[in-house]
């Protein structure tokens, strides 16, 4: 049997596990957005509307989620990536 295109194709996932780093010793992502608590207050609220999400084990995030959590700050909050408009 063999794979198709589609199959042979990077995700999302594949792509940024390649230019980023997710083996031992890979540093967590970088969180360049600032810290102020006017940036807080927007990232709890996409939480609360539930516009954030993780993706699935093959790389796909649900249609339903706008940002993609890619980490979490120190503080606890979330590191998010705008995926949709």
């Amino acid at each position: 049997m063999t794979k198709s295109v589609r199959d042979a194709m990077p995700g999302k996932a594949d792509s940024k596990a390649a230019t980023k780093g997710d083996g031992p010793g890979a540093e967590p992502p970088s969180d360049v957005a600032p810290r102020d608590a006017a940036t807080q207050s927007f990232i709890r609220g996409i939480l609360a509307r539930g516009e954030a999400g993780h993706y699935d084990p093959d790389g796909k995030l649900p249609l339903a989620y706008k940002y993609a959590v890619i980490g979490t700050h120190a503080d606890g909050l979330p590191i998010l990536e705008r995926v949709r408009t």
